[in-house]
């Protein structure tokens, strides 16, 4: 009701009073559909600025001008200096003219978004704000005016929708000839509701409502009534105000919201995927019952073998068949069994520490969600922002380690997946007593050996290890490959580096025979 004509029946007098023999000094645009008009004599200022932004379109009167000092474009410098006569509001319309000279002066359109500003000069525009818009300013100032009788006589006679031909009313208007029993009134009685909304409205009263869940800016009393004022241009300023602290406070909850809720499903999602992943790896035993097996019957397993059968131990009355390498003795292939049993409790427990984790992150977003159900402020909402992480990895990222991870005389081994995950578990993963590996001059995997304490790295680990550094690299076809080795703490990654690139302060080569899984 902030561009409706009753409310301007009221602003536009105050408006006049306000920049009557006042100057044009500036006239500026910073913001896409926004103008800013100052006037000034030599003791006294006013701003008036328009908005026809989707938002709110509508007027504001700001003390200062603020005009920023880069993306500004000034407008209309034509009419700089020109002095205000008057301003005119017409006759049941959204528009009025602040007057330089007869005919002559701004035109302003409040229609909202698809409003506009025009520059006229002896009734002529010479200049437009928006220039995009598809509907030019064409009648002359003398058709503005727009007629409408209010009177019983004629309310009585209304045969086509009421809404329409009472085209000046407003929504606020009509909801509260609504609650008034406006649908239900005969004639006479509407009209009498009618009368009555006219002159309340003319009282100058200028109300902040809310009703149904909904914000209303009215000149009737209606709902819960928020604030209310007797000054039209300071009642325009303080809802213009309130509009946009609300508009950043919803835009701001709609953000938290969405956080929030990304983050639950996500986070449940990931739980439930992690049980179930928990519980078939609990029922999953092959490959150390497979290892097991081939260590009980190593006098039956030859190299060349490519399978082997045997009864379970736990259940002899099944019989499991066990794929081998034939290339590999049998305490070989049961080492490698091994290994994958060992990698496959390694998952368990990534898994329960994982679960964890995850269960310790949904309550505290819990938390967070009942906390936001009772925050309305911006600074409350800020603060909940602040506790949720930007972003959060997948479930599969998170469950992923940047390694493969080998057993040899009890060590552990990891060995890189790709060039971004060799940075993660040497810089990450990696402490600076760990020794690390890699194959010298071509791309591969960074190999570490983790750091025992009070022990020395023994040869045969430190061959493995290279070993695999030279299988996981460009060069496993070929028959010996040299790795460079060196303490982690001696390995350097400037910035800027690809990934997977970095530098050795000092290091050994040793010579391997690639690995071949």
């Amino acid at each position: 009701m902030h561009n409706s004509w009753f409310f301007f029946q009221h602003l536009i007098p105050a408006l006049s009073e306000k920049i009557k023999g006042l100057q044009l000094t500036s006239c500026f645009s910073q913001q896409k559909d926004e103008l800013i008009l100052g006037f000034s004599n030599q003791s006294t200022s006013f701003f008036i600025k328009a908005s026809f932004s989707s938002g709110l379109p509508g007027l504001s009167f700001p003390d200062v001008s603020g005009r920023a000092k880069k993306n500004t474009i000034d407008l209309f410098q034509e009419a700089i200096t020109e002095k205000v006569l008057r301003v005119h509001l017409f006759l049941n319309e959204r528009s009025f003219l602040i007057e330089t000279a007869p005919n002559s002066g701004f035109l302003f359109r409040m229609h909202g978004a698809s409003g506009n500003i025009f520059l006229l000069k002896d009734g002529v525009v010479t200049e437009a704000f928006r220039k995009n818009l598809k509907k030019p300013l064409n009648e002359s100032l003398s058709e503005f005016d727009r007629k409408l009788e209010f009177s019983p006589e004629v309310h009585t006679t209304i045969t086509s929708d009421h809404k329409k031909f009472y085209f000046t009313f407003t929504r606020e208007i009509w909801l509260w000839l609504e609650l008034q029993g406006y649908e239900q009134a005969r004639p006479l009685e509407q009209w009498g509701l009618i009368a009555e909304a006219i002159q309340r409205m003319a009282q100058g009263q200028y109300y902040l409502l809310l009703h149904d869940g909904k914000w209303y800016f009215s000149l009737l009393p209606f709902g819960k009534i928020i604030s209310e004022w007797r000054d039209p241009i300071h009642a325009l300023n303080e809802y213009v105000s309130w509009w946009y602290r609300e508009e950043a406070l919803h835009k701001k909850r709609l953000v938290v919201s969405a956080r929030i809720k990304s983050h639950l499903d996500q986070t449940i999602r990931y739980l439930e995927t992690s049980r179930r992943r928990l519980e078939a790896l609990g029922h999953d035993d092959h490959f150390k019952v497979a290892a097991d097996l081939i260590m009980a019957n190593l006098d039956r397993i030859h190299v060349g073998d490519q399978e082997f059968q045997a009864t379970r131990f736990d259940d002899p009355s099944k019989e499991v068949l066990i794929r081998l390498q034939p290339t590999l003795t049998a305490q070989k292939n049961a080492e490698f069994y091994y290994r994958k049993a060992k990698n496959r409790n390694r998952e368990i427990e990534v898994l329960h520490q994982n679960i964890r984790n995850k269960e310790n992150f949904l309550t505290e977003i819990q938390q967070i969600a009942s906390a936001f159900s009772t925050s309305f402020d911006l600074k409350s909402l800020d603060a909940l922002y602040d506790r949720l992480p930007a972003e959060r990895t997948t479930p599969d990222q998170e469950l992923r380690l940047p390694y493969h991870e080998f057993i040899h005389l009890g060590y552990r081994i990891w060995v890189g997946r790709g060039a971004a995950d060799n940075d993660e578990l040497s810089f990450k993963f990696g402490k600076k007593k760990d020794l690390w590996l890699h194959a010298r001059d071509c791309p591969g995997s960074h190999v570490v050996i983790k750091h025992i304490a009070g022990k020395n790295y023994p040869k045969p680990v430190i061959d493995y290890a290279a070993s695999l550094a030279a299988g996981y690299s460009k060069r496993k076809g070929e028959t010996l490959c040299p790795v460079s080795v060196c303490e982690l703490k001696y390995v350097r990654k400037k910035k800027g580096d690809p990934p997977g690139l970095v530098r050795l302060e000092r290091e050994e080569v040793v010579m391997a025979v690639p690995y071949r899984a």
